[in-house]
């Protein structure tokens, strides 16, 4: 899939849940609802994801993060906006 068509399809997206990689800058940079999921190799607050409805999560080591823990996180910033 080409980056512009990857852009259309998160437009259409009502939340995108990633890591530091390009699709999840990408949502980030096109103001959508998203969350990145960060292990302890890198850094949320240096990636500079985080904005107005795109958010990050950062844990000691992403093979004990919960699919419930995530979902909290995703409805918690769901009911920012």
């Amino acid at each position: 899939m080409k980056w512009s068509e990857l852009s259309g399809v998160m437009k259409k997206s009502y939340f995108v849940i990633g890591n530091d990689s390009g699709p999840s800058h990408i949502a980030s940079c096109l103001d959508i609802n998203g969350l990145a999921l960060f292990g302890d190799s890198t850094s949320a607050t240096r990636s500079g994801l985080k904005k107005s409805k795109f958010d990050t999560l950062e844990v000691n080591d992403l093979k004990k993060l919960s699919p419930d823990t995530v979902y909290k996180k995703m409805i918690e910033n769901l009911k920012r906006i």
